[in-house]
């Protein structure tokens, strides 16, 4: 499998030079699932941040044949996660990105290659 340019699924928003900010399209074509990839070289090395959209798991104990259980339950997760917060300052989610498999590998492929460009035109900057 080869990496594609322009790759499937990733767009470069911004860059910067020693930061490049992509945006990773998830399969199931819902905006709300893409992640936000910034790759940022800087005195330290390169660092890489994903930023994505956490949604609460309110399909838990959905039920299509009761919309006032529904209401219920969705205001039970969120007095949920406000306490979880409030007694222990966090709360855990997962995040979930759908990929095809030349997607992945455009992924991967992305990341060591801006990486790598990053780290060269931030050293080119010090010199």
């Amino acid at each position: 499998m080869k990496y594609q340019a322009p790759a499937e699924g990733i767009m470069v928003h911004n860059d910067w030079g020693d930061t490049v900010r992509y945006k990773v399209a998830c399969e199931c074509s819902d905006p709300d699932h893409d992640h936000q990839l910034w790759v940022e070289a800087d005195d330290h090395g390169v660092s890489v941040s994903i930023y994505a959209t956490v949604k609460t798991d309110s399909w838990t104990g959905h039920r299509l044949d009761s919309f006032w259980f529904n209401v219920y339950n969705g205001i039970c997760q969120r007095v949920k996660l406000a306490w979880a917060v409030w007694v222990t300052g966090q709360v855990q989610t997962e995040v979930t990105l759908v990929m095809t498999e030349q997607q992945a590998h455009n992924y991967a492929e992305t990341l060591i290659r801006a990486q790598k460009n990053c780290k060269e035109i931030r050293k080119g900057a010090h010199r």
